[in-house]
């Protein structure tokens, strides 16, 4: 019985946040009301303040979407390849998603982050970090990054490096190819580092 509960909830979340996802890119952050939200899920407005506190809640959480596309077939995938290229890889994969998402989401999802308590997004047990740091730790286990600086501090550097160049394509109102201005700085990112 409590499985199915924990089904049905989990399945009125993701339509919740399916329907945002949807408004959102249509109408803009702004102009998307709780209510247009739940109207568009199906959902009732308990439903959603039953998941979420605020609009900015829900948002923090959408954004943590990318996580769940670190499976057991994504991370085999990582794990053939060399250890740099797995996490250019990782590193290129949620560039990628957050582009998906447009400049336009991504500025109030920056703009929620910086007033919001809970920043999942930056937590360095996300399954994001946890995985650039797996491959930050194979490469120094074979010697291509330097072990005499914590696996944490490197990927927090490779991070904080991507988010500022999507901080930075916000700003230019998504002008320009992200994923590709982030893959041709990933040499100068991991550059510090290398043996």
């Amino acid at each position: 019985m409590l499985r199915k509960q924990y089904k049905k909830s989990e399945t009125s979340k993701r339509a919740i946040l399916d329907a945002a996802y949807k408004l959102i890119l249509e109408k803009g952050f702004e102009r998307t009301s709780v209510k247009d939200i739940v109207r568009e899920s199906g959902l009732s407005i308990g439903s959603f303040y039953h998941h979420f506190k605020s609009k900015d809640d829900m948002l923090n959480e959408a954004f943590l979407k990318f996580d769940e596309q670190l499976t057991d077939e994504a991370i085999a995938r990582y794990d053939g390849l060399d250890p740099l290229d797995a996490i250019k890889a990782v590193l290129l994969a949620q560039t990628a998603y957050t582009e998906s998402m447009g400049s336009g989401l991504m500025s109030e999802y920056y703009r929620a982050l910086l007033q919001n308590k809970n920043r999942g997004a930056v937590n360095p047990n996300r399954a994001y970090y946890l995985t650039v740091e797996a491959y930050v730790q194979k490469a120094q286990a074979v010697g291509l990054l330097d072990k005499g600086r914590s696996s944490a501090a490197i990927t927090d550097f490779l991070i904080q490096g991507v988010r500022g160049t999507l901080v930075d394509w916000c700003l230019h109102d998504g002008s320009y190819s992200v994923t590709e201005k982030v893959g041709l700085e990933l040499d100068s990112y991991l550059l510090p580092f290398s043996q």
